[in-house]
């Protein structure tokens, strides 16, 4: 079912996006940002965001590289490389994810179901989990995690965690709404 929507979903934007972080070791600070994003399958993928101060973030990645340039970075360099040198350049940055993982998360990539495992969690009987283990750029196991609510056939999450359990990342998917098109998305991540 889900598959079924993400497969006639093949592209989409916002230009009037809000971003909210909270600190981490990748980002020390509390930050409200306005942001761009457009996503476009298998890999076009681009976020800028922005602050009172200006430019914050570029991340994006097209059919042959990835990049990303944050303020904040010390040295303050865009980084970019060729998808297939992601190994050796996540090891070397110490890169948490794929990138590829936020085209998932984004809604336009099908989710494979031969990688997935099936829980339920705890007492939410309208709630699956599908689980997954894969190894970040960085060499590092992480589980990652895509909520589901059954009922309604939507993604409420996908989360990121490190092999101590220790979340990583994780967006949110809310306020789903049936487009004209057929497509139910959420507009609220």
């Amino acid at each position: 079912h889900l598959n079924a929507n993400i497969s006639r979903l093949h592209s989409w934007s916002c230009t009037d996006a809000t971003i909210s972080t909270r600190p981490s070791k990748f980002l020390p600070v509390k930050l409200t940002l306005s942001a761009q994003v457009a996503v476009e399958r298998p890999k076009n993928f681009r976020l800028r965001a922005r602050s009172p101060f200006g430019d914050e973030a570029d991340f994006g990645s097209n059919a042959d590289r990835f990049w990303f340039w944050m303020r904040r970075n010390r040295p303050p360099h865009v980084y970019t490389a060729r998808h297939e040198e992601l190994g050796a350049v996540g090891q070397r940055l110490q890169i948490p994810f794929n990138p590829a993982w936020i085209m998932e998360a984004l809604g336009v990539v099908p989710i494979d179901p031969q990688s997935i495992t099936l829980q339920q969690p705890g007492n939410q009987p309208n709630t699956r989990l599908l689980i997954s283990e894969v190894v970040s750029p960085s060499q590092e196991v992480i589980r990652r995690e895509v909520v589901v609510d059954v009922r309604l056939g939507i993604i409420l999450a996908h989360r990121l965690f490190d092999a101590t359990g220790q979340r990583l990342a994780e967006a949110r998917l809310s306020d789903h709404r049936r487009e004209p098109s057929g497509i139910v998305m959420p507009h609220r991540i």
